[in-house]
């Protein structure tokens, strides 16, 4: 992942890009054969509708958001390149892991994506909206990135 001090990311807080810093250096703890441990839900509910909508009006339009989907497209393509690392070619090229099938790799990519808007709108978004998003990351974001949430979200 590019430094979060690089240009695409100026528009972020200190303290915004400090917990980006925290969820990187966590996510690179994580085994891709671990990924699938942390696949979002097949299907989106109305809670999850909503987390997203709060986190999009946080999020803004211009230098923030542009910093934000910077951030999304590095920790996805972080992850993409640590899967095709970690998986034997064969696997790569023709089994869609982890995670099983091809909409299990999406949905996976689309819940790491959720998590980075989390962090990036943290401090404009209730605990539960934050759950949400979070999803399965919840328990990562609650040990390395806020534990201090971890220890009384709500």
């Amino acid at each position: 992942m590019t430094t979060l001090h690089d240009a695409p990311y100026a528009a972020l807080s200190t303290a915004q890009r400090a917990r980006l810093e925290r969820f990187a250096r966590a996510f690179d703890g994580i085994d891709p054969m671990d990924y699938d441990l942390l696949i979002g839900p097949r299907v989106e509910d109305e809670a999850l509708d909503q987390a997203r909508a709060a986190a999009q009006r946080a999020l803004g339009s211009g230098a923030r958001l542009d910093a934000a989907r910077a951030a999304m497209s590095s920790f996805s393509e972080g992850a993409q390149l640590a899967i095709a690392r970690r998986l034997p070619i064969p696997e790569v090229s023709f089994t869609p892991r982890p995670g099983g099938d091809a909409s299990d790799r999406v949905r996976f990519l689309l819940g790491l994506e959720r998590a980075v808007a989390a962090l990036i709108s943290w401090d404009e978004l209730s605990d539960p909206e934050r759950l949400v998003l979070l999803g399965p990351w919840t328990s990562v974001v609650a040990k390395w990135v806020e534990p201090a949430w971890a220890e009384g979200p709500g």
